[in-house]
């Protein structure tokens, strides 16, 4: 999520999830429900799922991606795993370690950082203050976007469901001995499955992409584990402390050299 590379643009180019447009919930849902495509059964469990997670003050979880992306005109899969820690309304951190680079974000409610260890490298800006308002300027400033971002928001249903053209239950899965209500959706180039955790904890579990309109049509595959919310957070947790012997550059070039990169794995 750090210094943003070539993968990491290329799976936000069609993503639906950080819409710029939010409406309200209720018209949202009311909306789909008019729509025969919509099945509100699979509206009301993404409604209780982003109610409970909007509901936790702080969380701390695990991200574990996988990317297909195509390079010399073949898709092969590369690997993250993030560890996050979020407190409401204005503090986020979150360390990667992948088999491109590995790298660090934070966010402090004034200032958001990306570190990459590897490259030695930092950069640091002034953000707006809220997580709601760092997901577009982060996007637009340095190219940096997850897939799961569009759960951090205070409203996570305004963002998951924006644009949706189709929804439907698909059943039940177990997943890592969670038994797991299944739901398929589809957007404008996307189309994708989440695994909602069933129960009075309904957290997602999994989460695919397949992105209908790139070459190829690469997937993305997203698992959450190691759920913790409402947890203390240690004090001083967002901010960033400069290791020695790291270089300063500005995001501007950070975004500049990763277009350059040509997105090998290093």
């Amino acid at each position: 999520m750090i210094l943003p590379t070539k993968i990491v643009i290329a799976v936000s180019v069609s993503v639906l999830l950080l819409s710029s447009v939010i409406v309200n919930a209720a018209e949202i849902a009311a909306e789909k429900v008019a729509n025969p495509a919509i099945e509100q059964k699979a509206l009301d469990l993404l409604e209780n799922m982003s109610a409970y997670l909007a509901d936790a003050k702080t969380m701390t979880f695990t991200a574990s991606t996988m990317v297909e992306t195509s390079v010399k005109g073949q898709l092969l899969n590369f690997f993250s795993h993030t560890k996050v820690t979020l407190k409401r309304p204005n503090g986020l951190k979150a360390i990667t370690k992948s088999d491109s680079k590995p790298n660090e974000f934070y966010f402090d409610g004034k200032n958001m950082t990306s570190y990459s260890p590897k490259d030695k490298m930092y950069a640091v800006t002034a953000t707006p203050a809220t997580l709601d308002e760092l997901f577009p300027f982060a996007m637009e400033k340095a190219g940096i976007h997850t897939a799961f971002s569009d759960i951090l928001t205070s409203d996570p249903y305004a963002y998951i469901t924006a644009d949706l053209t189709s929804a439907f239950t698909a059943g039940q899965s177990t997943i890592g001995g969670v038994l797991c209500d299944h739901l398929a959706l589809k957007g404008d180039g996307i189309e994708w499955q989440i695994w909602i955790a069933v129960g009075n904890k309904p957290l997602p579990v999994l989460m695919t992409m397949t992105y209908t309109t790139l070459p190829d049509k690469p997937r993305f595959i997203l698992q959450y584990s190691d759920w913790k919310l409402n947890v203390p957070i240690t004090k001083g947790a967002f901010a960033f402390k400069v290791p020695t012997g790291v270089m300063k550059i500005s995001y501007q070039t950070a975004k500049a050299a990763v277009a350059d990169d040509g997105g090998a794995k290093k």
